[in-house]
Parts: C-alpha cells; sequence; structure tokens
C-alpha cells in the first residue's frame, strides 16, 4: 500500500494517493506495529507532498525511516529515502537530499538491485553530484566521523552539552525542524535511540574532542529524548 501511494502521487493522481493514506490510517490503528506506523507516515509524508506543505513531508518521511530500523526492510527503506530526497529538493534543501540519495543507493547496492542504484545515482546526478565522489569522500569522512557531515557532527556536540533542539537552532540560527531532521539523521547514522546514546556513542568515536561553542553547559546532563 505505501508503494502505491507514492506511485499516485508521482503519476499525478492525488486522489489514489490519499485513498490510500486513509487505508494505511485504518492499518496503523488496527496493527500499531513499526512497520504499519512506518508506512502511514510515509503516506501522510505523500499527502504533505501533494498539500505543498515540504517542511512537514520530511519530517513524516524520516519517522518512516526511523520506524524501519527494527523492521529490516531495505526495500521500503530505501522508497523513504528517495522520496525524503524529493521533499528536501522541494524545500531547497539540496545538501540534504543528496545525503538521502546518497545513503538509499548504497543501501540498493548492497542489496545487488542494480537498476535501482543506477536510477538513484541519476538522481543524485540530477542535483549536480557525482554519487561515486560522494562514496568516496562519505568513506573518508565516516572512518572517524561516524558519517556524520560537518554540520551533524556540530549538533551532536551540542546534544552532548545538553543543549535542546531548541537552544541548538537559535545558536545555529536553524529553524527547529531543521535541527530536528538533524537530531533523527544523527540517530540514524550513529545507530541509537536516544540523545543521550547518540552522545556517548559520539565521545567513543571522538567527536567531542574538538571543543565547540557549546560542547559543554554547566550542570546541564544529555537529555533523553529521543
Amino acid at each position: 500500500m505505501r508503494w502505491a501511494t507514492t506511485f499516485f502521487a508521482e503519476t499525478g493522481d492525488p486522489d489514489g494517493a490519499r485513498a490510500c493514506v486513509a487505508a494505511l490510517g485504518r492499518i496503523a490503528t488496527d496493527s500499531p506495529q513499526d512497520e504499519t506506523l512506518s508506512a502511514f507516515s510515509h503516506g501522510l509524508a505523500e499527502a504533505a507532498l501533494l498539500d505543498g506543505d515540504h517542511d512537514q513531508a520530511v519530517v513524516q518521511f524520516v519517522r518512516a525511516i526511523e520506524l524501519l530500523r527494527s523492521v529490516g526492510a531495505p526495500f521500503e527503506r530505501i522508497g523513504s529515502e528517495r522520496r525524503a530526497a524529493k521533499a528536501l529538493t522541494l524545500a531547497g534543501r539540496n545538501e540534504e537530499a543528496v545525503e538521502r540519495l546518497v545513503s538509499a543507493h548504497r543501501l540498493a547496492r548492497r542489496l545487488k538491485a542494480r537498476p535501482l542504484a543506477e536510477r538513484l545515482a541519476g538522481e543524485v546526478a540530477a542535483l549536480g553530484e557525482k554519487v561515486e565522489r560522494r562514496l568516496s569522500r562519505r568513506a573518508v569522512a565516516g572512518a572517524g566521523a561516524g558519517g556524520l557531515t560537518r554540520r551533524e557532527t556540530e549538533v551532536v556536540r551540542m546534544v552532548a552539552g545538553g543543549r535542546t533542539n531548541r537552544e541548538i537552532a537559535q545558536e545555529l540560527f536553524l529553524s527547529p525542524r531543521t535541527v530536528d531532521m538533524h537530531v533523527q539523521n544523527i540517530l540514524l547514522k550513529l545507530d541509537c535511540r536516544s540523545r543521550a546514546d547518540a552522545a556517548r556513542r559520539a565521545t567513543e568515536l571522538g567527536l567531542l574532542a574538538v571543543p565547540g561553542p557549546a560542547s559543554s553547559v554547566p550542570g546541564r546532563h544529555p537529555s533523553t529524548r529521543p
């Protein structure tokens, strides 16, 4: 059903897409498991895209991806990553869109899904990047930074210092939604379930060794909010 929602959304059939979202909502209500909840979030994201609410679409796609972590559904994750990239592109956040597509491409290659990997590489190219260059760059960065981007590293240092998303947003001149997106990316990349886990993992990787503007805040402790 999640695939049908995307198919209808991409082929310009909003009524078909919304009918699928309604069905996914009923399924998720009757059986609130991670996989069904993920599919519903994916559907809500497609609906948000149809409504032109690109930021909300990103939030819902990221939630769909996060819920799949405990399920082991790689093709579904690729689908949500690819559509998250579409939402990010429409929101003018091309750098994040490329990161999503490259993540999906790597997973497709591990699955030996060559046609899908080629399609994803083409979508990266359409954003003015080459997937091979991104992969090599990520491999070098990932060896010492857990695969985090420079901005994500900055955010995780602030998280480890006990800053809330709102405080991080104010200090970095970002929207709270953008910071939330970065935090979710950090949790995914570091394979953590909470902010406290991410702070511990970042310490193990040496990401907190370089003092940042908010690397520590006296009297504050890392939040355990996801």
